[in-house]
Parts: structure tokens; C-alpha cells; sequence
């Protein structure tokens, strides 16, 4: 049978002396002037503004100087590269409604209905007065639409489909002679 092997155990380590002496004490200082520098400079790191860069990495993603800025998600803020963008939060792009806004629309609605009254819509082929544009619509279909009207030309002949292009003569009822085109049919 084998022997087991005894695990050597830690050695005791004896901490120096602090050293004495006019070195030593400059040694202090200089460290300490150093991780009061150090400290300041992390203090100043974290204190300024991440840019926009670092920030909105995801938006900057494929960015490259030309192309268009991205925007904020949020708040829709441009969000300049090297710039620190503190968003505001949402930003509506519509004004909500609120029961004075609704008074308001009411008010301008009634002012409307007056300027109606003093202009009432009349029915041109009977007369009628109608107080509201939805009596006008009901009446316009009592009608059957509006009524036909004989339209006339300029030249105040009535205005058929194609008056002054036919392709008959009156008197033969014949064709009317080629003028050379040749899909004259």
C-alpha cells in the first residue's frame, strides 16, 4: 500500500515594518497625491455626458457621418453623435380633448347653425326652406336628384353628346369624305 502524502501547509509571512525615513514619507505623498488625482478623474468621468453615440448605441448602429441623424424613440428629439441628448419624455403630437375643448367646438358649431339662419338653404326647382344641410339632403332625393336642365352650347344650340362632329351627312346619310387617314374606318 502506498504512503499518503501529507498536504504541505501554508508558510507564515511576517508583514515588513513600515519604513522609516524621509523617503519613505516623500513614497507616501507622492501615492497619495496620485489616487487623489486618480479619484478626481473618476469623478469628472462620471460626471460628464455619455454621447449620444455611446448612449443610443442600437440607434447609431450602422450610422456613418452623411447619413441621416437618428431620432429619439421617445420624444423625437435629433439625436446629434457627440452630444448628450436628456430626453423630456413623450411628447404628444396631438393636443388631447378635454371637456373645454369640446365647449369650445360646441360654441363654434351653434355660431355656424346662426349664419345658417340668416342665409337659409332654398330648393331651386320648388323653393322650400330647409333649416338644416341634412333636410337638404333628404329633399334633393325627394326630387329623385337633381332636375334635368337643358344645357346649351356656346354658340346657344343644344349641347348634345358630339353636335358639330358627326360622321354622317345629313342629306345622303353617307359617309363624309376620307381625309386621308388611313384607320378611317
Amino acid at each position: 500500500m502506498l504512503a499518503k502524502r501529507v498536504r504541505k501547509q501554508g508558510t507564515v509571512v511576517i508583514v515588513p515594518p513600515k519604513p522609516k525615513g524621509y523617503l519613505a514619507v516623500e513614497a507616501d505623498r507622492i501615492v497619495a497625491e496620485r489616487e487623489a488625482r486618480l479619484k478626481a478623474a473618476a469623478i469628472a468621468r462620471a460626471e460628464r455626458p455619455v454621447p449620444n453615440r455611446i448612449c443610443y448605441a442600437e440607434a447609431f448602429k450602422d450610422w456613418k457621418p452623411g447619413d441621416k441623424i437618428p431620432t429619439c424613440d421617445r420624444c423625437h428629439a435629433t439625436l446629434f453623435p457627440n452630444e448628450n441628448h436628456k430626453c423630456e419624455g413623450f411628447k404628444p403630437k396631438y393636443k388631447e380633448h378635454d371637456q373645454e375643448s369640446h365647449e369650445r367646438f360646441e360654441a363654434r358649431r351653434e355660431a355656424i347653425r346662426k349664419s345658417r339662419a340668416a342665409r337659409p338653404i332654398v330648393c331651386s326647382v320648388c323653393g322650400k326652406e330647409m333649416p338644416e344641410p341634412e333636410d337638404g339632403q333628404k329633399h334633393w332625393d325627394a326630387h329623385e336628384g337633381r332636375p334635368e336642365r337643358e344645357h346649351l352650347a356656346v354658340d346657344g344650340e343644344p349641347d348634345g353628346d358630339l353636335d358639330g362632329y358627326e360622321d354622317w351627312c345629313d342629306e345622303d346619310e353617307s359617309y363624309v369624305e376620307d381625309d386621308g387617314d388611313p384607320n378611317w374606318d
